[in-house]
């Protein structure tokens, strides 16, 4: 009896000290804890999943459950596993379903995809491909024990955690409710869901910890958390799921109460020493604030460097025709102001008045939002793009060392790029490549447009918004499919949560409006880098944006589509493949989407939302004089437009 009396005591000291020991943990230390409960929950249940697609005769129905369990187990790390880890998570654990292309030294080589995205897909055909799924359950049930001994080892920090809920936020509302992430399954409401549960176990785990002036902050989190975990559970059908409601109520809300939370713990953030370097801006309030994305990450201008006067330079030498080899072309010519920065034309015309180009000239509105530019990508940087269209013999047509010896003819040109250029340590402002474009880019980054109608109501700063125009955005973001190649809030292809990388997508794009033929240009397939010239990338183009849309058409590269009827029809239609056309390789599903024509409607009036080209920037109507003995002093000098 004394025996178990003393055992007892014990165990009770021992339970006492545990929890003496737990309480002494911090926040981070308990949610690593949770992390590695559910690394290893989600490890078995690849192993679940494997042993059922394995079985001689699987129940399909079990085999599908388990699926979805691995999915949602999956949902449950996101948020710190995609944070940390982002190459392993978008080439091994849950990238697109789509095919990888990578340079060999002799040869390309097309790499598979791996992971849960493409397992959703043939898990949820009719007859899924048993042999399949197995080679893809194998290779990442191998990948992930490998990975998961680390995770659940991985020290984690409170700053990295609370950036980790704020980017899981973006990927809840721009990959799981569009559908994006569950391809096959259409599971992105019960996976939001998931996601945001698992945060809220973690996010509970600084109650305790509050400074006096962070508990507001951290209850206004917990209530917006519980709040958006109610509705989803509520409502539940992917095709009338309301996303502007629930990104306007609780998304952008949740992730401002996160940074206040963040701010108001005094816990360090990245801002603003490596600024120049991230491509979001992590002080911003929510997704869908002017300043979410960081401008100086899409190209080399860094902000110490960009001022007013840099700008102004910039601008003037977008208008400038002496740019161009016959003093006749500019970046305006195809960039017109009052056409939205476009010409209206199908193909914008060439210099010399030979023909067109090859194609469509894009916005420069939100241009500088770009990882890579073209249609084809075949530039990165801006400032590279720049380059490329001075060398081209159908546009400018010269090199940087004429348009420098034309530009130093000009002593309003001189003085314009020593107070531009007044940061640099040299001792004499040279005009050249490097001033040339560093001053473009400035110019094009001022040309942003993130205050359009639709941004103002979902920041909550008008009240009203038109009925068609919510309906328009919960069909774009849901059941259209819109939104999983024109991903919000760029409505580009930037890919969410970090917008690090362009995707191009092949559509099956036709010559002209009568369908007859797919255009015949090869887009990214023939880009002049060796490693893209692959049979996947044939007509293969930039998504591009769909603000401003309503006020830049014709559409497409090859401007095919005169109006945004003809538009969404043509998706409607499943692309060219879905006209009839025999497209290789088309990442558009060629079945229809079933929209109506109210429904058809609804989406462009939600487009025309997001016209805003009300923006502020330096657009000259009168240009810098040359020298009155210069053979450049009769180049007009006033901007038409």
């Amino acid at each position: 009896m004394k025996k178990t009396i003393y055992i007892f005591i014990i165990l009770i000291f021992i339970g006492i000290v545990t929890s003496f020991q737990q309480d002494d943990l911090t926040p981070a230390k308990r949610i690593q804890s949770n992390y590695a409960t559910n690394i290893e929950t989600f490890r078995q249940s690849i192993d679940t999943y494997l042993s059922i697609a394995q079985m001689k005769n699987p129940d399909i129905e079990a085999l599908y459950d388990a699926h979805i369990q691995c999915r949602l187990n999956y949902k449950k790390i996101e948020h710190i596993i995609g944070h940390y880890d982002e190459q392993y998570v978008k080439f091994s654990l849950n990238g697109a379903p789509l095919p990888v292309i990578r340079q060999e030294p002799d040869s390309i080589r097309v790499v598979e995809p791996e992971g849960l995205q493409i397992l959703d897909e043939l898990v949820a055909e009719d007859e899924p491909d048993l042999e399949k799924i197995i080679e893809k359950l194998s290779v990442l049930q191998s990948s992930f024990s490998e990975m998961a001994s680390y995770e659940k080892k991985r020290p984690l920090e409170d700053k990295r955690i609370l950036e980790a809920m704020r980017s899981q936020i973006v990927r809840v509302f721009a990959l799981s409710l569009t559908g994006f992430d569950t391809p096959g399954s259409g599971n992105g409401i019960a996976e939001a869901e998931a996601s945001l549960v698992s945060m809220l176990n973690d996010f509970s785990e600084y109650k305790n910890e509050c400074t006096s002036s962070a508990c507001t902050y951290f209850a206004q989190a917990e209530k917006l958390f519980k709040e958006s975990i109610d509705y989803l559970n509520e409502y539940t059908d992917f095709d009338t799921f309301n996303r502007l409601h629930f990104i306007r109520e609780w998304m952008n809300p949740l992730s401002e109460a996160i940074l206040d939370f963040h701010l108001a713990m005094q816990i360090p953030t990245d801002m603003p020493e490596r600024a120049a370097t991230l491509s979001i801006n992590y002080h911003a309030k929510n997704p869908f604030s002017d300043d979410f994305l960081n401008p100086y990450y899409y190209t080399y201008l860094k902000p110490h460097q960009d001022n007013p006067a840099m700008v102004k330079l910039g601008g003037y030498l977008f208008f400038e025709p002496a740019l161009s080899v016959n003093n006749q072309m500019s970046c305006g010519t195809c960039h017109q102001p009052d056409k939205a920065f476009t010409d209206s034309l199908p193909k914008s015309l060439a210099n010399h008045g030979e023909g067109t180009v090859l194609r469509n000239a894009p916005t420069i509105i939100n241009a500088i939002y770009s990882s890579r530019h073209f249609y084809d990508l075949r530039s990165d940087k801006f400032e590279n793009q720049t380059m490329d269209v001075i060398k081209n013999a159908k546009e400018f047509g010269t090199d940087f060392d004429q348009i420098s010896e034309k530009l130093t003819q000009s002593p309003e040109y001189q003085r314009l790029f020593d107070e531009a250029f007044e940061y640099a340590t040299w001792s004499e402002t040279k005009i050249d490549q490097y001033t040339i474009t560093t001053a473009m880019a400035s110019f094009v980054k001022s040309i942003r447009s993130f205050n359009s109608p639709f941004d103002k109501y979902i920041r909550k700063e008008t009240q009203k918004i038109e009925p068609q125009v919510e309906q328009g955005f919960n069909l774009f973001m849901g059941k259209a499919a819109c939104g999983t190649c024109h991903f919000a809030p760029t409505f580009n292809g930037l890919v969410p949560p970090d917008y690090h990388e362009n995707e191009t997508e092949v559509l099956g794009v036709p010559a002209d409006t009568t369908a007859t033929g797919l255009d015949a240009d090869l887009g990214r397939f023939a880009n002049g880098r060796a490693h893209e010239a692959a049979e996947h990338y044939r007509h293969s183009f930039k998504t591009v944006t769909v603000r401003n849309v309503a006020v830049t058409a014709p559409y497409m590269h090859n401007g095919a589509y005169e109006t945004l009827e003809q538009v969404v029809d043509f998706y409607n239609k499943g692309g060219g493949e879905g006209m009839g056309l025999k497209v290789d390789y088309q990442t558009l599903a060629p079945d229809s989407l079933g929209l109506n024509m109210d429904e058809q409607q609804a989406i462009i009036k939600f487009m025309e939302a997001l016209t805003d080209t009300s923006f502020q920037s330096y657009v000259p109507r009168q240009l810098p004089e040359f020298n009155p003995e210069s053979e450049l002093k009769n180049i007009p000098r006033e901007v038409a437009y």
